[in-house]
C-alpha cells in the first residue's frame, strides 16, 4: 500500500480545538499559590528579576515580557496566575498544531480525536495548570513537528530556517527538547537536502540565543546551573536511586495510558504494517521521538512521573492515528467512532476528578480554621515553609519553617509556639515504619524521628484534614497542640 496522499490543512478544526482546551483548562487556576513547592520560586525570579538558570528561559521570559506590560511585575499573585495562565496557552497552541498535523496526514477528523485524547490525558491536564516548564516543552516539541511537516511537502532554504527555529524554541523551552534535533537531521536528510542541515543549525541556534540571552551573558553561572541540573539526573547525592536501566517510565505512561489507547496503538502499528511502513519523516518522528525519550528515561536514575509527559502527549496522537486503519475495515467507521467514544468515556472521569481537586481550596481552608478557631493568642509552627499562603492577619502568630533536629516539644514551647501544624511533606520519612531515606546523617536522622514520635504521642490532636485525591492540591494536615 502506498502512503495515502495528504489532506488540506485542518485550520477550522485545530482552532476549535485550541480554543475548547483554552476554555476546559482555563477554568481552575486561582487554587493556593503554594500548592506546587515549584511555583514560587519561579515567580520569585521574575519579581526579584533574578534568574536562577535552571532551564531555558522560554517559559519565564514570556511570562516577564506580559508582566512588565501589564505593570504586575511586583505583584506576587498576578505574576502567578500569568504563569499559569501562560502554561494554558503553551498547552492549547501544542493541541492545535498537533490537531494540524495529524488532520494533515490523516484527515480533520482525525486530527480532532487527537486533541480530545490529549485533552483527556489527566497528566496533560494536571500540568497544563502549573506554572512548570513541562508545557513549554510540549510547545516546542509539537511547533517542531509541525514544521517538520510544513518542510517535508516542499523542501526549501525558508523552510529549513524555519524548521531549525522551531527546534530552538523547543530546547528553550526545557533542555530535554534536544531529542528533536536528530529527527530534524533525519526530515532534511530524507529528502536528499543535506545542504539544508546548515540552515537548521544556524536558524536553531539563532532562536534558542535570542529566547535564551540572558543565559549566554551569565555564561559562569548557566555553566553552574547545568551541571547542577545534570547532577541531579545522575542522582548525584540523591538516596537510594534507582538501578539502570529500569522500566519505571514505561510502567508510568502505561498506568496513564487506557487499554483503549494501547488498542489503537496497536491498530496503528498494524496498519503501518499494511503499508509497510512508508511513512513522512514527520510521522516517523511522531511514532519513534516519544519511544526513544521513554527509552532514554529508563537510563535515568531518578524518577519524576511528569518526565513521560512528551511521551503521553505525542502517542495519544499516535493512538489518534491508528483509528484511520480500522476505518477501512467492514463497518469499520462504526468501530472506529465507538472505540473512540470508549476511549473518552474512560479518561474522562480521572481528568473530572484533577478538575475537582484544583477546585479545592485545601489550604485557604487551613489557614481560615487557624484564624478563626483558635485564640488569639496562640502561635502556631507550620511543618513546612511552603505549605500555606503567608498569613497578613495580627494573630494568631503563624510562622513556617521546618522542624530541626536539635529542637524538642520544651524548646518549641519555650520560644512561645502553642500548636505545630504537621505537614504530610515531610513527616512521613521519619514516621516509624517508613523505609524512606531522609537524606540526614543517622544522629539527625535519630533525632528527627524521636521529635514526631513525641508530637504525635505527647501533644493533643486538635483537628486534622484527610489526604485528597491530589496531594498537593488536598495535602494531609494535622493540628496539635504543645503540652505546655
Amino acid at each position: 500500500m502506498t502512503v495515502p496522499a495528504l489532506h488540506p490543512w485542518p485550520w477550522k478544526t485545530a482552532l476549535c480545538l485550541c480554543a475548547i482546551s483554552l476554555l476546559v483548562l482555563g477554568r481552575q487556576l486561582d487554587f493556593s499559590g503554594y500548592a506546587h513547592a515549584d511555583e514560587p520560586n519561579k515567580v520569585h525570579q521574575i519579581t526579584r528579576d533574578k534568574y536562577n538558570f535552571n532551564h531555558p528561559l522560554l517559559m519565564l521570559h514570556s511570562v516577564k515580557l506580559y508582566a512588565r506590560a501589564t505593570g504586575i511585575i511586583d505583584d506576587y499573585n498576578a505574576v502567578m496566575r500569568t504563569g499559569r495562565w501562560n502554561s494554558v496557552v503553551f498547552s492549547s497552541l501544542a493541541i492545535g498544531f498537533l490537531v494540524l498535523l495529524t488532520g494533515r496526514l490523516h484527515g480533520a477528523w482525525i486530527g480532532a480525536a487527537a486533541g480530545a485524547l490529549i485533552l483527556c490525558t489527566p497528566l496533560f491536564f494536571e500540568l497544563a495548570h502549573y506554572f512548570k516548564e513541562d508545557p513549554a516543552l510540549i510547545f516546542g516539541l509539537s511547533l517542531s513537528l509541525l514544521a517538520m511537516q510544513f518542510y517535508g511537502e516542499k523542501p526549501s532554504v525558508v523552510r529549513a530556517a524555519m524548521l531549525g527555529a522551531a527546534c530552538g524554541v523547543a530546547v528553550a523551552g526545557k533542555y530535554a527538547g534536544l531529542i528533536v534535533a536528530p529527527f530534524a537531521v533525519y526530515a532534511a536528510l530524507a529528502n536528499h537536502r543535506a545542504r539544508d542541515l546548515w540552515v537548521v543549525a544556524l536558524s536553531a541556534v539563532a532562536a534558542f540565543a535570542l529566547i535564551n540571552l540572558p543565559m549566554i551573558t551569565s555564561p559562569d553561572l548557566w555553566k553552574s546551573r547545568v551541571d547542577y541540573e545534570v547532577s541531579r539526573l545522575k542522582a548525584t547525592g540523591v538516596p537510594n536511586p534507582r538501578k539502570i536501566p529500569h522500566g519505571d517510565y514505561f510502567s508510568d505512561f502505561y498506568k496513564h495510558a487506557s487499554p483503549l489507547v494501547l488498542l489503537l496503538l496497536a491498530a496503528y502499528l498494524w496498519g503501518g504494517w499494511k503499508r509497510k511502513f512508508r511513512l513522512s519523516p514527520a510521522e516517523w518522528t511522531l511514532l519513534l521521538l516519544p519511544t526513544v525519550y521513554l527509552v532514554i528515561l529508563c537510563f535515568i536514575p531518578t524518577k519524576t512521573e511528569r518526565y513521560i509527559l512528551p511521551a503521553s502527549v505525542l502517542l495519544a496522537c499516535v493512538a489518534a492515528a491508528g483509528l484511520a486503519p480500522l476505518q477501512q475495515l467492514k463497518r469499520g467507521k462504526a468501530a472506529a467512532a465507538l472505540i473512540f467514544a470508549m476511549a473518552i468515556a474512560w479518561q474522562a472521569p480521572r481528568v473530572y476528578a484533577e478538575n475537582a481537586a484544583f477546585a479545592s481550596r485545601r489550604h485557604a481552608e487551613v489557614l481560615t480554621h487557624l484564624q478563626t478557631q483558635l485564640p488569639s493568642s496562640a502561635s502556631v509552627l507550620v511543618d513546612n515553609y511552603q505549605s500555606l499562603e503567608p498569613s497578613l492577619a495580627p494573630s494568631p502568630v503563624i510562622k513556617q519553617r521546618t522542624l530541626q533536629p536539635h529542637e524538642t516539644l520544651e524548646s518549641l514551647a519555650a520560644v512561645g509556639f502553642t500548636h505545630i501544624l504537621v505537614t504530610a511533606k515531610r513527616y512521613p520519612v521519619f514516621a516509624p515504619n517508613s523505609r524512606r531515606a531522609s537524606g540526614l546523617p543517622p544522629e539527625d536522622d535519630a533525632k528527627m524521628r524521636k521529635l514526631y514520635d513525641d508530637i504525635f504521642g505527647k501533644c493533643r490532636l486538635v483537628f486534622e484534614w484527610k489526604q485528597g485525591k491530589k496531594k498537593q492540591l488536598e495535602p494531609e494536615f494535622h493540628l496539635y497542640e504543645l503540652p505546655q
